[in-house]
């Protein structure tokens, strides 16, 4: 039984909180959407909401589209911390555009 509370718990920690836009959610963290963009058209809004999740470190993922930080918003990557950039790598994932790593600016 203690083992069942403590998966339940590690899996809650993982999954991060339900936001519907990044000010829903904790320092550091923005609002990335549940719903992974079929076409452009909808690329425009996210009504789904999204779950929790850290912003990018350095050497981590981003996506040059979602450079900036906006609290009001709903990523399909978060955008890196403050002090850092994206970088494009020349990678695009179609329809999220070029995908970047997180480098000091």
């Amino acid at each position: 039984m203690k083992l069942l509370v403590v998966f339940a718990l590690l899996v809650l920690a993982w999954c991060g909180e339900a936001c519907q836009t990044s000010a829903d959610c904790g320092h550091g963290e923005c609002c990335v959407s549940n719903m992974r963009p079929i076409g452009k058209r909808q690329l425009v809004s996210s009504r789904d909401g999204g779950t929790c999740k850290p912003r990018g470190k350095l050497d981590g993922g981003c996506l040059k589209r979602d450079e900036t930080y906006d609290p009001t918003k709903i990523f399909f990557r978060c955008p890196c911390v403050d002090g850092l950039i994206c970088k494009g790598m020349k990678i695009f994932d179609v329809p999220l555009g070029e995908m970047g790593t997180c480098v000091h600016a």
